[in-house]
């Protein structure tokens, strides 16, 4: 038998390990015949050039995306205006089809007398029922959280290709920044010689920011007392990490040529996972989250066999806020 043929029976094996058949693959490739080396060098030849094209396609649909969110922000400014109270909805502005359900209120509720204004805690509610930040918002926080009254998306120009995550809070007692950002870049790994790591347009880069913390306020630190006592006899105190939602502005820095080892990849993969779900689903769909419909839509598609909920990958922000 040929040592083509002997490299396809290496996936009869009951558990193949990926790294294995390639090596051997090479081993194989080596020994093949030109005309079988130059069929299979056209064919990756031709993936590279599909995956030149897709690459195109994907900076083509982030322009798109781009221009779709600028269109969309009039909605969250009107969203941002309802939940700080600088706007009172009438009841004819919340006349839409398919509410007929909110129509059927108890008369009663109309002579309730409201007291507040806006909707306090709009966006400590959506971190506390959202699945994606689960592990991550902490006691801590909420307090915090209290103070936030928009999240905004921004996406970047002038080359670049990202996105940037803006956090606005009300004067608070614990910092004071007015806004906390979180910056995604993003690009295409296509290269002729490993095609395997190209996967379209993805986060490569996250940068935080500095929070100014108010003395004794971060959160992201506590002191604790150690075991030992200094010569004194006193107790010594350090100063450790603290978990918390706000190691968010504070991700893995990853150095040039920095080979990245695998507890750092996972940390990376969650800080990006968080960024997409922010983009994708928690500012979009804050209403959703506060509501809790979200959960329930994702209950109903599990009793369909079809979870929209998947965060496995988030899990993982438990590692990153020690």
């Amino acid at each position: 038998m040929d040592g083509f043929h002997d490299h396809l029976l290496l996936y009869d094996v009951e558990t193949p390990k990926k790294s294995y058949i390639y090596k051997e693959f090479k081993k194989v490739y080596k020994a093949l015949p030109q005309t079988l080396q130059r069929r299979l060098a056209l064919l990756q030849k031709i993936t590279h050039r599909q995956f030149r094209l897709d690459a195109k396609f994907q900076i083509r649909l982030y322009m798109l995306e781009a221009e779709y969110h600028n269109h969309c922000a009039i909605y969250h400014q009107r969203r941002n205006e309802i939940i700080s109270d600088i706007y009172e909805p009438t009841d004819e502005d919340c006349t839409f089809e398919g509410n007929d359900e909110e129509k059927a209120k108890d008369k009663e509720s109309e002579d309730v007398i409201v007291t507040f204004k806006g909707i306090p805690g709009f966006w400590m509610k959506v971190f506390l029922n959202c699945p994606f930040l689960e592990g991550i918002t902490k006691k801590c926080d909420e307090p915090i959280l209290l103070h936030l009254y928009d999240i905004r998306i921004t996406y970047l120009a002038n080359d670049s290709v990202g996105f940037v995550l803006e956090f606005y809070f009300s004067p608070n007692d614990y910092f004071s920044n007015s806004v906390l950002t979180k910056k995604y870049y993003m690009k295409s790994v296509l290269t002729r010689q490993d095609l395997s790591k190209y996967e379209g347009l993805e986060i490569h880069k996250s940068e935080g920011c500095l929070i100014d913390w108010k003395p004794g306020k971060d959160v992201t630190t506590k002191t604790v007392v150690e075991e030992q006592t200094d010569s004194n006899g006193l107790a010594r105190t350090k100063t450790v990490p603290n978990k918390s939602f706000f190691n968010f502005f504070c991700p893995p820095v990853v150095e040039k040529e920095e080979t990245i080892d695998n507890k750092k990849r996972i940390l990376l993969d969650a800080d990006f996972e968080i960024g997409y779900r922010f983009k994708d689903d928690i500012v979009p769909k804050a209403v959703l989250f506060f509501t809790g419909y979200y959960l329930k839509a994702n209950e109903r598609s599990l009793e369909d066999g079809h979870p929209r909920i998947h965060k496995p990958q988030c899990k993982a922000m438990n590692m990153y806020t020690i």
